[in-house]
């Protein structure tokens, strides 16, 4: 009998098996622990949820919700820390990994996703919510240049099949997973998938006294003179997104580490100690970012 010849030794230990490309965070690990809460959005996040485990209501209800909105409304982390403040387990999938030069190939991908999820649920003994976020970057989304390709029409099917009973896919105590969509227009994807009976649409635009309280929770100015000048900076860059804020929170923390460069310190532990005393809201510096941060805004969309 012919044998294969090798120069390969045997591996006294099978190989690992390769980690899963999808993120999942359990109750309690947000992506925000000290995120500021939009009721609105917590309320249509929590009904979502709660329809899809109820067992009088989960068959029948809309299996997907579709989160729109500006950019940096912070959709995404809305969508996955109200879930998991809700009890849930947060499986995340970017649109961007539905893609494939392969026939069928996003479908694997969205197959190998919700098992993933199944066997995570089966595993913790937790309720999971699967968050797709960016979806009109995906294949599913289509114009006049790109039109419609023969994946576009196999993922939006397969998509379409999920929100139809039996809806496929529970979790561990035989409950529907939940499935979430956000993105900032979703009028390029097909209208059958964002139909009434299969999707809940609910549009997030922050108000303006919502981006006031999200912007001095960040900013936390500590003495009237520091309120006073926050309001004036918030109303001077009222039309910024949520995400400028966050932004700019960071650029304040990233110039308390040029300084401690400067000093030649580089310990991180004075580093962090330096950072936990809060970021000072040194007024030049701040309208210097904000101004900067608004102009590259600007330019970014033109």
């Amino acid at each position: 009998m012919n044998q294969r010849m090798t120069n390969l030794q045997p591996s006294a230990t099978p190989a690992r098996p390769a980690p899963s490309p999808f993120s999942i965070r359990m109750p309690g690990q947000f992506i925000c622990p000290d995120g500021f809460v939009f009721p609105n959005l917590e309320r249509a996040v929590h009904r979502h949820l709660y329809r899809n485990y109820i067992p009088s209501l989960m068959e029948s209800a809309d299996r997907y919700l579709a989160i729109t909105g500006e950019p940096g409304a912070s959709k995404t982390v809305t969508a996955c820390d109200a879930s998991l403040r809700f009890g849930f387990a947060c499986a995340h999938l970017p649109a961007a990994m539905l893609a494939s030069e392969n026939e069928g190939g996003a479908n694997a991908t969205l197959k190998d996703f919700f098992e993933t999820v199944v066997a995570s649920s089966a595993a913790t003994r937790v309720r999971h919510v699967a968050v797709i976020d960016d979806l009109e970057l995906s294949i599913l989304s289509s114009d006049a240049k790109t039109g419609r390709t023969i994946n576009t029409a196999l993922l939006t099917g397969d998509l379409q099949r999920l929100a139809d009973r039996p809806k496929p896919y529970r979790n561990y105590d035989g409950t529907v997973i939940p499935v979430i969509f956000t993105g900032n227009d979703f009028t390029q994807i097909r209208a059958s998938l964002l139909r009434d009976a299969r999707t809940t649409s609910y549009v997030h635009a922050p108000t303006f006294e919502e981006k006031i309280h999200f912007a001095f929770h960040q900013l936390q100015p500590r003495s009237r003179s520091e309120l006073v000048f926050v309001d004036k900076v918030v109303r001077t860059f009222r039309h910024q997104p949520i995400a400028f804020w966050s932004a700019l929170v960071n650029d304040l923390r990233l110039s308390r580490l040029d300084s401690l460069i400067d000093q030649g310190i580089t310990d991180p532990t004075i580093a962090e100690k330096t950072l936990a005393q809060g970021t000072p809201l040194d007024p030049d510096l701040v309208w210097h970012f904000a101004k900067t941060r608004a102009d590259k805004s600007r330019r970014s969309f033109l």
